[in-house]
């Protein structure tokens, strides 16, 4: 994951010491992911090794993009067969490429996104028969009770703040008793709602000034992360309202590690936010 992760930033012309700082960050960080015995950790490191091959593809036009898009296709794949949530994050990366192809006119991007999602969906529709076959589902959702539960959506985890500093440390840290540590977490809830609007809205607002035209990778990455971590939330809401909660205590939304990727990319943005506004000289880059 660290490795991976460094590689991103080398591609987006990250500072080193940046990047070094960054490094530390997540070494030192505990994901959710971690935490729990589970395959998130393997499906999220493919993923963003599917996104580094993405970036590549993105930057060097006309290089041999051929090995570069079957490496794509395979981590892809992978993740996609390892963790169910994922499997539209990864259609959603050929997608991408292929907008970005058709819009820039770029024959090789075009062709990568066309090749990546075809050799994606054959990977899918036989992993599908497979569990098909096996369990009698081709899916892995669990048969829990269906119908309308909006209500479960009062237990999203605020995946946005806690990118940084989670609601249980804040509590740990001023001594907070158990009891009351719902305030916190119920304040939290609260900025990450207001977060989600302001990115869904900053993102419209670059799609509107600046199109996707603009081959600018910098860019690129944040449309990706914003399209994948948007892509999560949408996926994770609509399961959470559609069933009814496990054992009366367990829904969707409020799992932390399935927030996993969007914590990362969270991270990955802030860096990259601070060298653009760096670079431009802004006074208020220090308080990023």
């Amino acid at each position: 994951l660290i490795f991976i992760t460094r590689n991103i930033l080398k591609q987006l012309f990250i500072p080193v010491y940046l990047i070094n700082i960054f490094t530390l960050l997540t070494g030192f960080t505990l994901y959710s992911f971690y935490t729990k015995s589970s395959t998130d950790a393997i499906a999220i490191t493919f993923l963003l090794a599917a996104i580094a091959n993405c970036i590549s593809v993105l930057k060097n036009h006309g290089s041999p993009w051929q090995k570069k898009t079957i490496l794509l296709s395979v981590y892809l794949a992978i993740s996609a067969s390892m963790k169910f949530m994922y499997m539209p994050v990864a259609l959603l990366i050929p997608f991408f490429l292929l907008i970005k192809g058709y819009a820039e006119k770029n024959k090789f991007v075009k062709k990568s996104g066309i090749i990546s999602l075809l050799i994606l969906c054959i990977c899918l529709s036989i992993l599908f028969v497979y569990q098909k076959q096996i369990s009698g589902s081709a899916t892995h959702i669990a048969q829990a009770d269906k119908g309308f539960f909006p209500q479960n959506l009062l237990a999203t985890y605020p995946a946005a703040p806690s990118s940084f500093i989670s609601s249980e440390t804040i509590g740990l840290v001023i001594n907070q008793p158990y009891q009351q540590g719902e305030v916190i977490n119920s304040v939290y809830q609260w900025i990450n709602s207001l977060l989600i609007i302001i990115l869904l809205i900053a993102g419209c607002w670059l799609i509107y000034k600046k199109g996707i035209k603009k081959k600018s990778t910098t860019l690129s990455f944040f449309y990706l992360a914003l399209c994948i971590s948007f892509t999560i939330i949408i996926l994770l809401s609509a399961l959470s309202v559609r069933y009814a909660k496990e054992f009366d205590s367990w829904t969707y939304v409020q799992e932390a590690r399935y927030y996993g990727l969007i914590t990362v990319l969270i991270q990955l943005c802030v860096f990259i936010f601070y060298k653009q506004f760096r670079s431009r000289n802004k006074r208020h880059a220090k308080y990023i």
